[in-house]
Parts: C-alpha cells; structure tokens; sequence
C-alpha cells in the first residue's frame, strides 16, 4: 500500500511540473501582425480641476503598428506623417513593454486588442487605453 502512494505521489509531481505553461507564447502568436489603431483614450488628472478625458478616434486613416515576430514594432502615423520602428516585448501574457512603456493587455482576439497604462506622477497622473483592429 505505501508503494502504491508513493507511486500516486511521484506520477501527480512528474505531473505538476511537467505541464508548465509558456505565459507569453499565446500573446505572441496573437499580436503578431498588422493592426489598425482603434479608438484611444486618455484621462489626466490635476487636482486643481480633476479628470480631463481626451479620446481619439484615428480608425480607419492609415495609422498602423505590425509586430513582427523579432520583438521589433514598425509603425506608421499617417496623421502625424510619422514612420518608424520600435522594440518591444513579451513578459507575460497580461504583460507588454512597446518602446519603454508598460501596458496590461486588458483584451485580445483575432480581431481587436486593447491595452492600457497608468503613469503616475507627483502632482497628476494619467491613464491611457489603446484600442488595435485588423
């Protein structure tokens, strides 16, 4: 009977640690591609008059990010007339750094992503959302 435990308790272990999941391979398989940039939107607080909210609506003028699989973003603004490229990485599958800013992924599917960041600073802070389609 102690055989038959120790048995059970080897095979759950071997169990346990062998089915570890890869955190950010699902996020880069589905970010992967050209993204149109949907609606973006901004709060800013000032204490002196509270939450500003900017939202903007670029969709369909041309500005694009495509995430390539070699951690490099390459961009186009055709409304700032900007074009470039950016690093940007995976950490989890919540988790994604794009230049030197920090985003949650708050959504994905095959079809629109939507992230979001907070900046805090010592007299204000801001928050932005940033909404991507195909």
């Amino acid at each position: 009977m102690k055989k038959e435990y120790s048995l059970i308790s080897l095979s759950l272990l071997i169990f346990c640690f062998s089915c570890k999941k890869n955190d950010n391979g699902n996020l880069m398989e589905e970010i992967s591609g050209k993204w149109e940039t949907g609606l973006v939107k901004n709060h800013l607080y000032f204490p002196s008059i509270g939450i500003d909210t900017v939202e903007i609506y670029p969709n369909r003028n041309g500005n694009y990010i495509d995430f390539h699989d070699n951690d490099t973003a390459y961009y186009t603004f055709t409304t700032m007339n900007a074009t470039g490229k950016s690093p940007y990485k995976i950490l989890n599958s919540k988790t994604l750094i794009l230049a030197s800013d920090t985003f949650q992924v708050l959504s994905i599917n095959t079809q629109k992503f939507t992230i979001y960041r907070k900046m805090v600073y010592p007299q204000n802070y801001f928050e932005q959302w940033v909404t991507y389609e195909r």
